[in-house]
């Protein structure tokens, strides 16, 4: 890592929810019967469902193709990893969950597009005086260096599991 980079964290809301719509030849059904006239009533779904099983294959056939569009390679061997070797900008996705690794001004463009593109949370900059959580990690920074921790994650774990003194 070298100096004057950056590292930010973005977060796609309801991620599922923002995929692409199923297209229109899609003939895929709801239907919901009623407790009290005991009738069929059936919907047309346009988009996944929130917990249903094929949400998250929806979700990533909608975002690695956006990524691509930008100038992004995915990773052969590690899927989650989308590069731009242009801008020199890293990405690491974990569902919707984006670490960002390059300069400030190519972090903030991402950001900035992926804003466009899907309703997102806030940024989080990781800075040196500034620690942030990522999937249950504590990421910080120390001039060239990243540091993660897992150790409040792993300490609760040992408290759920009734491990002590290990």
């Amino acid at each position: 890592r070298s100096r004057g980079r950056a590292l930010g964290i973005k977060d796609v809301s309801t991620a599922f929810l923002q995929s692409d719509p199923y297209p229109e030849d899609t003939n895929k059904y709801i239907s919901f019967r009623d407790p009290i006239t005991r009738v069929w009533t059936y919907y047309r779904q346009s988009g996944p469902i929130y917990g249903e099983v094929s949400a998250s294959k929806r979700w990533e056939d909608t975002i690695a193709p956006w990524f691509k569009s930008m100038g992004f390679l995915r990773g052969e061997h590690e899927r989650s990893c989308f590069y731009n070797a242009e801008q020199d900008l890293l990405i690491l996705l974990y569902v919707n969950d984006c670490l960002d690794d390059g300069d400030a001004a190519d972090v903030e463009w991402i950001f900035s597009e992926l804003e466009e593109r899907s309703k997102c949370k806030s940024a989080d900059m990781v800075t040196d005086l500034l620690t942030q959580g990522y999937l249950g990690m504590v990421i910080r920074v120390e001039g060239d260096r990243i540091y993660m921790s897992m150790a409040k994650y792993i300490d609760n774990a040992c408290r759920i599991l009734g491990i002590t003194g290990a």
